[in-house]
């Protein structure tokens, strides 16, 4: 799978959830969600077992550092760390 396609998908699924709760749909993939406060704690979790379905990965608490779920570029890289992508 391509980092592109990794990312496409990482932002349809953030821009589905944000338009559920009426967040602002417009970010790049540099974005600074958390800072922002385009997400929160509960999002991020939603986003880790999105991820761990969607791309067949498995997160454990050492590898779960909430600055790693800033960006959409700092998700893909997640996934390309402990994926087969």
């Amino acid at each position: 799978m391509s980092e592109e396609s990794i990312r496409s998908r990482i932002r349809d699924f953030i821009r589905k959830r944000m338009v559920e709760y009426g967040g602002d749909v417009d970010f790049s993939d540099d974005t600074s969600l958390l800072v922002s406060g385009q997400l929160d704690s509960l999002a991020v979790l939603y986003i880790i077992m999105f991820m761990e379905q969607e791309f067949a990965i498995e997160f454990s608490t050492f590898e779960f550092d909430p600055d790693r779920f800033d960006t959409v570029n700092s998700m893909a890289d997640i996934v390309a760390e402990l994926g087969d992508c």
